[in-house]
């Protein structure tokens, strides 16, 4: 996301505020979660689905992410540890996988 693009999510963010984002994204989620299992279940999906929902599931977390920083009072990269500690940590499962 570009950062254009997480500008505009944080003004959005702004506008509507923490909770009535936090409910859209859950709505947002929801819909990427219906398009993965037509998806799985071999459903036809328009060409649109799959990426118009994740764009949207995306911009949510972006959100959340922002609201999370200002709520805290201090943006400190804990998110971004965390991502950068969860991949490291699936790396080494697959690692170990290929191993067995």
């Amino acid at each position: 996301m570009t950062e254009e693009q997480k500008a505009k999510c944080h003004e959005i963010a702004e506008h509507y505020g923490e909770e009535h984002q936090m409910l859209k994204a859950v709505e947002e989620m929801a819909e990427l979660t219906q398009v993965i299992t037509k998806a799985i279940h071999g459903d036809t999906l328009h060409e649109w689905d799959y990426p118009g929902e994740l764009a949207d599931v995306m911009i949510m977390a972006e959100q959340l992410r922002y609201m999370y920083d200002k709520s805290d009072g201090v943006f400190d990269g804990r998110v971004e540890r965390f991502i950068d500690a969860k991949l490291s940590r699936q790396l080494k499962r697959m690692e170990e996988e290929s191993d067995a």
